[in-house]
């Protein structure tokens, strides 16, 4: 079985997460103060936390790793746009976990209880293998880093209590797709948050310079939006095998989202 060790290794030099990095650094670094107030990037915990629970199994996903390499489709494309098969699947994963992680299993958050977590995350610093927690007056003390789902569960459990439990944007009604397909409404905002995540990756990485040029007779779409909708089809967010031939149903969805209000919620395995 892998150790934590050899996670945090992987997660940090392996070339092959090089997409994972670029992402994982984005959404949820973790940032601290040097002695002159300035604040700074000093790693990423819960993104290498996420990485593992891929790694180890217990992360689950309705799809398997020959049905990304047999899609025909999805390999022309990401070859005509310059992206590495390898990495991109890495990326793949640690999106799909990332986004379902904060979008189905998940919990609610009140505005109280977002500052919360906010300042839990401000608080509590990873440096090695120890954690460190700063209180609002007086000197940072060490504790064991055994303790550190302890401390997420007291978090976790205060989201829990809370009172009214679901977000009002959670009651909303599904979005309509196509024909007699309907989406829940934490699905749809998985969708377009991953989404932008794969734009945000599609920017730092399919540069003009980074293109590879098409040969002459090359099949396949330089679509990236396509390729996206093709991405949610093969992960299984949706049944409806219109997001697989064209981009209609994805742009339905995401442009519903950019006029809705998005659900307020923390993962429930994860600090972000």
């Amino acid at each position: 079985m892998l150790q934590s060790s050899e996670i945090l290794n992987e997660f940090y030099d392996d070339p092959k997460l090089d997409y994972v990095r670029f992402v994982a650094f984005k959404y949820m670094p973790d940032r601290e103060q040097d002695n002159n107030g300035e604040w700074f990037t000093s790693g990423c915990q819960t993104g290498a936390d996420i990485w593992g629970a891929i790694r180890k199994g217990t992360a689950r996903f309705p799809f398997e790793r020959s049905d990304y390499d047999n899609n025909v489709e999805i390999q022309k494309s990401l070859n005509l746009i310059g992206l590495d098969k390898e990495c991109f699947w890495n990326a793949l994963l640690f999106i799909h976990h990332m986004w379902e992680s904060k979008f189905y299993d998940c919990l609610p958050v009140l505005d109280s209880d977002q500052q919360l977590l906010e300042q839990f995350k401000t608080d509590v610093t990873q440096d090695g293998t120890s954690l460190f927690i700063k209180p609002h007056r007086g000197k940072s003390f060490k504790i064991d880093s055994r303790l550190q789902n302890i401390l997420i569960g007291l978090v976790v459990q205060r989201l829990k209590d809370a009172e009214g439990k679901f977000d009002p944007a959670f009651s909303v009604n599904p979005v309509d797709l196509a024909d007699d397909h309907r989406m829940e409404p934490g699905v749809s905002w998985q969708i377009y948050n991953e989404y932008k995540t794969y734009h945000e990756l599609f920017d730092n990485y399919c540069t003009d310079a980074k293109k590879p040029k098409r040969i002459k007779g090359q099949e396949g779409s330089r679509n990236k939006d396509l390729l996206i909708s093709r991405i949610i089809y093969l992960t299984g967010l949706t049944r409806n095998n219109k997001f697989n031939d064209t981009v209609d149903a994805l742009h339905s969805v995401v442009q519903k989202c950019k006029r809705g209000k998005e659900p307020q919620t923390a993962a429930s395995r994860y600090l972000f």
